[in-house]
């Protein structure tokens, strides 16, 4: 049996309380019987029952235990994911060989577009293509160009070797991405010519193929 002035949740696990502390002012607004006007009602706590003394408790700061817990859960998971994005994104190569490796990489991503755009421009210009099919193919191969590009601008180059290494690559990427943009624009428009407009990644594609090479 409880106590006077308690009272149980129909799920057993929660005491409400029927009379408030001496001070709560705010439980006590709640508990007083919506019938009863203030004249009517001669003390402060009048220790009724009222329908809303249990909202009055989940709307106290903080919320009820469940509700904390379940802030807390989605505040950590929300930490832990901007945490592996930002590994994902800015994370160093620890050696020079890890980081010659992310080199070569890149450059074989970017010749593989380049090559990509030199056929959709050939087949563009001599009609064996739709030019939206043209424009799609060209635009994704800049896409994935510029991925690698971004990508690899965003490793830690360890020691003064791999600046040497980055400051090789990525002059000759950057052109890629430029041309590549630049065949897009023209594809887009329908002007035409757009091998003329492609031909500078002949010469990229190769000398990227070649620091790949090297490298690889």
């Amino acid at each position: 049996m409880l106590p006077r002035g308690r009272e149980r949740q129909s799920s057993g696990e929660v005491l409400l309380l029927a009379t408030p502390p001496p001070g709560d002012a705010h439980l006590a607004d709640a508990m007083c019987p919506a019938d009863r006007s203030p004249p009517s009602c001669e003390k402060r706590f009048c220790g009724y029952p009222h329908p809303m003394r249990a909202n009055a408790i989940r709307e106290l700061p903080g919320g009820t235990p469940r509700q904390r817990r379940d802030r807390s859960r989605t505040a950590s998971g929300l930490l832990i994911t901007l945490l592996l994005v930002s590994a994902a994104c800015t994370g160093p190569a620890r050696t020079t060989s890890a980081y010659q490796s992310k080199a070569v990489d890149t450059a074989d991503e970017v010749v593989s577009a380049s090559r990509t755009v030199l056929l959709a421009a050939q087949l563009g210009d001599e009609g064996r293509s739709f030019a939206p099919t043209i424009s799609v193919t060209v635009a994704d191969a800049e896409t994935d160009a510029e991925t690698a590009r971004d990508a690899f601008t965003s490793v830690q180059p360890p020691n003064a070797e791999s600046d040497n290494l980055r400051a090789a690559l990525l002059p000759t990427v950057q052109d890629a991405c430029d041309v590549i943009g630049e065949v897009r624009i023209a594809a887009r428009r329908a002007d035409g010519d757009l091998s003329q407009v492609a031909a500078p990644l002949g010469q990229l594609a190769d000398e990227l193929d070649a620091f790949s090479t090297r490298y690889g």
